[in-house]
């Protein structure tokens, strides 16, 4: 989910097919030319997924995945769109949502400053950079808009470095006890 140029996409997809599985692998943007672009890299690649192009908060989208992964997006979201976001995701998915994003911290943010100016000379990702983090959220936060968008009971754990993962599955369905069957005798 807003997938971008799909590295972790298409990562998957290799992992899944060095080790002879069965994997479907499916990437969304908003972004018709990085869908494009994906499918690109895909061919290039000689993997198999596909791709598609949707607003994740606008558009409808498909309940046929047992697992969605979002990956450094949430932060780009204020927290009314975040909550939609979970909200609508943990609908679209049969067993597994998870979401790995940035935290805001002064660690996090030391990192970023850090981080970017060691590994670029841009001054476009020295900024991009720090604007991320000031647009992330801490983990009170994910937690208290994962409760408001249903998401009930939530693995919530921080991560190396300054990241958190939220995990999160349906509970399980509880079978209903068989009651009378017509004419009034039990089942």
């Amino acid at each position: 989910m807003a997938c971008g140029g799909e590295d972790n996409a298409l990562d998957l997809a290799a992992l899944a097919k060095r080790h002879g599985m069965a994997v479907a692998v499916e990437g969304c943007d908003i972004s018709p030319q990085a869908v494009v672009l994906s499918q690109a890299r895909a061919r290039e690649r000689g993997v198999e997924a596909s791709f598609f192009a949707a607003d994740v908060l606008a558009d409808s989208l498909p309940d046929r995945f047992d697992i969605i992964v979002s990956s450094l997006f949430l932060h780009y979201l204020d927290t009314a769109d975040a909550e939609t976001l979970l909200a609508r995701l943990a609908a679209s998915r049969r067993r597994l949502l998870l979401i790995s994003d940035l935290l805001r911290t002064p660690l996090g943010y030391g990192l970023a400053w850090a981080g970017t100016r060691l590994l670029s000379r841009s001054p476009i990702v020295h900024i991009d950079g720090l604007l991320s983090v000031r647009g992330a959220f801490q983990m009170h936060e994910v937690a208290a808009m994962a409760a408001r968008a249903g998401l009930d009971g939530v693995d919530l754990r921080r991560c190396w470095p300054e990241r958190y993962l939220l995990r999160w599955s349906p509970p399980p369905a509880v079978p209903t006890p068989a009651g009378p069957t017509p004419g009034g005798a039990s089942a």
